[in-house]
């Protein structure tokens, strides 16, 4: 027993031992926990911040991309329109030099290809240079001359500031009328530029001066270099364009056509040995190295206005005085071989001319880039061509029914609105007899209730309560006395609404016991109502108003439709329009109503229809016009009817009065109202 209690003793001891331990491992455990939560929730904010900033980031930067996206989008397209659009200008310039020069199809594709590599090697764009092309097709030289002449074009534009097809037109009539070569246009560009560069002239005033001076000139033998030297010391005197050209043009031809009275006049030959005019170069220079120095200047003013006229005394007074340098200005010109393509690339040399090649560059590339997109553009500029066209053609094919339609609309929206206007009395009727009724029918309803409803209803239930009452009761101990069946209904039911959503227990003892007991007693019947004599008045004001409103706009829109349709059949058949009279719509009615319109016009009026008609032959819109005042004459007769039957119920109702005995009157009474 005492090793017993010992052990007993002892394990006591050693369980108490260890329930220290325990609970104090369970307190370290707890702070560890507590511990870990507070690391574990710092680390979950921590992450929790850093996932929100990381995804802040990827949204924002996503937010970037599909912005550069949409810019780079749109900077796509703006730039494939950019490019279409540049090719297709290419394109019509270049095919309409091609057309101009007769060019064969491996001829245009040469001018092609010479266009695009100037265009994207020097400074003028490939349309610039297909524009020179067409002009100087124009001026009669073919595909091989324009190639090698195109180049000469581009540097007299360039060196003299011109427009290029100005200078393509220039040097091209400037060969033709002196009968140059195309392998001269080089020397031809050299003139111009020298003449518009050492002088106050320019090309676009040598344009516009060579068209009086050039063809007289050529005839009597002078070279360009000539001329243009004349023009230019013109020029330098203040004589440009179309005054120097004609000076210069009465000039030379008074000089050949009056050359023996001017020899006399100015003792210098104005012919050669061969009875040749001189060049005006060679003859103002006699001139001014013969002039006598003693003369006075009224002398030798009344010598040139006597020789060549008020037109040409300024000029020829100044190439005498000049002669000097026109010789000087001549010899300048005949040394510039090389100076237009020299001009233009002192020209090109500076920052704008690096930035009108890159611009050419830029321009070629994009023509590139057209040109490779050309044949999709093209098919879908024919497909949708093809659309365009077949909606045309529907719309052309359907447009007689369309404005038929929309004149079939207008005559019901005008007549309604015509009606509506007329029969504003019997609307303001209708609606104040609707709007009493209303009031009428619901203070009937409220003593017929009282009257008649609410004390059967009383009587009945107070008959009936004994019988209905024991019966409810029944119905309702049945439902307690089946609870179970009831219960176990309602949990069948819940589980079949979870699984199919339908709610319908069938319960013992309910259902329609209650209904059954008011079938099965005395039939409960709610007395008829008896109106009133003011409601049934009411009743019969609305219906009719409403009969003759709805029957008078039926009446008058079929009548005026009628009258519509005459006019388009009239339309259709004599073909005055572009639409087809095999479409026309309503010809059963216009048939159907033609009969009738005799009737209501009157044998010696005219109908709306014939109205109509006639007024077709100058076309829709007076047509539908006609409609209309048509209408509104067959409404003021119809009106002047109404006024007529009203007259005519006064005189019938003043004749009865005058027959009821003993009345006294004037005894014409009856012979003025005479009953029609």
């Amino acid at each position: 027993m005492a090793f017993a209690g010992d052990m007993v003793i002892r394990l006591t001891a050693n369980s108490m031992g260890l329930r220290k331990d325990l609970m104090k491992a369970t307190g370290t455990i707890k702070t560890f926990g507590a511990g870990s939560k507070k690391s574990f929730t710092g680390f979950g904010r921590s992450g929790k911040t850093a996932f929100g900033l990381v995804g802040a980031a990827i949204t924002k930067t996503l937010g970037k991309v599909v912005q550069f996206g949409k810019v780079l989008g749109g900077a796509l397209a703006i730039a494939t329109g950019a490019a279409i659009k540049k090719n297709m200008d290419f394109d019509h310039a270049l095919r309409t030099a091609g057309v101009r020069a007769e060019a064969s199809e491996q001829q245009l594709e040469n001018l092609r290809v010479k266009a695009k590599d100037l265009g994207r090697t020097t400074s003028f764009t490939a349309t610039e240079v297909a524009d020179m092309m067409a002009t100087l097709g124009q001026g009669g030289f073919n595909p091989e001359e324009i190639d090698g002449m195109v180049e000469s074009v581009m540097a007299l534009a360039r060196a003299t500031g011109t427009d290029a097809t100005l200078g393509a037109e220039l040097m091209s009539s400037t060969m033709e009328i002196f009968g140059k070569e195309a392998s001269e246009a080089s020397r031809i560009a050299d003139i111009f530029t020298t003449t518009a560069n050492s002088t106050l002239t320019s090309v676009e005033d040598l344009a516009e001066g060579w068209k009086f001076a050039a063809q007289g000139a050529s005839t009597l033998g002078m070279e360009v270099d000539e001329v243009a030297a004349v023009m230019g010391t013109l020029a330098q005197s203040g004589l440009k364009g179309s005054v120097a050209g004609t000076a210069f043009r009465r000039i030379s031809t008074l000089s050949a056509t009056t050359a023996k009275e001017l020899e006399e006049e100015f003792g210098v030959a104005f012919t050669d040995v061969n009875n040749n005019a001189l060049s005006v170069v060679d003859t103002m220079a006699a001139i001014g190295m013969a002039a006598d120095a003693n003369a006075g200047n009224a002398e030798k003013l009344t010598q040139l206005y006597e020789a060549f006229g008020l037109r040409g005394v300024t000029a020829s007074d100044a190439l005498i005085k000049n002669f000097q340098h026109t010789d000087s200005l001549l010899a300048k010109i005949q040394g510039s071989a090389g100076s237009a393509n020299k001009a233009m690339q002192d020209i090109e040399k500076g920052p704008w001319g690096a930035w009108k090649r890159f611009t050419s560059a830029v321009s070629g590339l994009m023509i590139q880039i057209g040109e490779g997109l050309a044949p999709m553009f093209e098919s879908v500029m024919t497909k949708m061509t093809g659309w365009f066209n077949s909606f045309t053609d529907f719309i052309k094919e359907n447009w007689n029914s369309w404005r038929n339609s929309f004149e079939e609309s207008l005559v019901i929206i005008s007549t309604t609105f015509q009606f509506t206007w007329e029969s504003m009395g019997d609307i303001l009727r209708l609606a104040v007899a609707r709007y009493i009724l209303h009031y009428v029918k619901f203070a009937n309803l409220v003593v017929y209730f009282y009257t008649e409803v609410l004390p059967y209803s009383v009587e009945y239930y107070a008959r009936n309560s004994t019988v209905l009452l024991i019966d409810s009761f029944m119905y309702i101990a049945g439902g307690f006395s089946n609870m179970i069946d009831n219960m176990k209904a309602l949990w069948d039911a819940m589980l079949e609404w979870i699984k199919t959503g339908d709610f319908e227990p069938d319960l013992k003892g309910f259902g329609d016991g209650f209904r059954r007991t008011l079938r099965d007693n005395e039939a409960f019947e709610i007395p008829d109502r008896i109106k009133g004599e003011w409601e049934k008045d009411l009743e019969g004001t609305v219906n009719n108003l409403q009969v003759k409103l709805s029957t008078g706009l039926q009446n008058r829109l079929t009548t005026n439709l009628d009258k519509l349709h005459d006019t388009q059949a009239a339309r259709a058949a004599k073909k005055l329009d572009d639409t087809r009279p095999e479409e026309f719509v309503g010809k059963e009615r216009t048939a159907a109503a033609t009969a009738g319109l005799d009737s209501l016009t009157g044998a010696g009026a005219p109908s709306a229809a014939a109205t109509g008609a006639g007024a077709m032959q100058r076309g829709s819109a007076e047509a539908f016009s006609a409609i209309n005042k048509a209408i509104s004459e067959e409404a003021k007769v119809t009106q002047l009817a109404k006024d007529r039957n009203k007259i005519l119920d006064q005189i019938a109702a003043t004749l009865a009065e005058q027959s009821r005995p003993g009345f006294v009157g004037p005894p014409a009474v009856a012979a003025n109202f005479p009953v029609p």
